[in-house]
C-alpha cells in the first residue's frame, strides 16, 4: 500500500510497520535503536514526513510528524504530546512523543515507534488517556532513573516544529514554545 492510499488510523499504522526505529545522521550515517543511539542523537535533524517515507528510518520526533502529517491531511483532531525527564544536569532518561486523535467523542492514542505499546488505544477521556502515558512513561523510566528524577517528568503539548532542526533545537523549542500540561 502506497501512504497516499491509506484511509484509516489503523492502516496507516499497519503501513507504518515498515518504518524501523532510529535515524540518518546529519552526515548521513545509519544509526539503528542500540548503544550508539544516545552517542549519535547530536548528529540527528528532524526528517520531514517525505524524508523519513523515503529512508524508512525514524525515531519517534519524525515518526509523530509523519502522523501529523496524515492526520491532518484526512482533517482529525489531534494533539502531539512531548514526555521529559527535566533534570538540571545531563541524563539518559528517556523523552517520547506521542499522538492523540479524537474520533466519535473518544480519544485515541496512536502509537507506532514505541514497540512496547504499539497499536491504537481509546479512552473516554483525553486526562485518562494522558495519566496512561504518564505510567508507562515512569514505568520505562524506573530502568534509568532513581526516584527523585521520576519525580521530574514533564508533559508537554506541541505544534509541528520546523523539518531539519537539530536535537538541542527541538528539545529547546518544545519546552520554549509548547504548553506544559504537567
Amino acid at each position: 500500500m502506497k501512504y497516499e492510499d491509506i484511509k484509516t488510523p489503523e492502516e496507516l499504522l499497519k503501513f507504518m510497520d515498515e518504518i524501523e526505529y532510529g535515524f540518518v545522521t546529519n552526515n548521513k550515517r545509519i544509526v539503528g535503536n542500540g548503544d550508539e543511539f544516545e552517542e549519535n542523537i547530536l548528529a540527528w535533524t528532524l526528517s520531514s514526513p517525505e524524508e523519513l517515507l523515503k529512508t524508512k528510518l525514524g525515531h519517534c520526533f519524525d515518526q509523530v510528524e509523519l502522523e501529523r502529517d496524515w492526520f491532518t491531511k484526512h482533517s482529525y483532531e489531534f494533539k502531539t504530546y512531548f514526555m521529559i525527564f527535566s533534570l538540571p544536569y545531563p541524563n539518559s532518561g528517556p523523552t517520547h512523543t506521542f499522538l492523540v486523535y479524537k474520533d466519535n467523542n473518544k480519544y485515541y492514542h496512536f502509537e507506532h515507534a514505541d514497540g512496547l505499546n504499539r497499536g491504537i488505544l481509546g479512552f473516554d477521556t483525553l486526562e485518562e488517556l494522558l495519566d496512561d502515558i504518564w505510567q508507562k512513561q515512569i514505568e520505562y523510566g524506573k530502568e534509568f532513573l532513581t526516584e527523585d528524577e521520576l519525580k521530574t517528568l514533564a508533559l508537554y503539548e506541541y505544534q509541528k516544529p520546523a523539518y531539519g532542526i537539530d536535537f538541542i533545537s527541538y528539545i529547546d523549542y518544545i519546552v520554549n514554545k509548547g504548553k506544559k500540561i504537567k
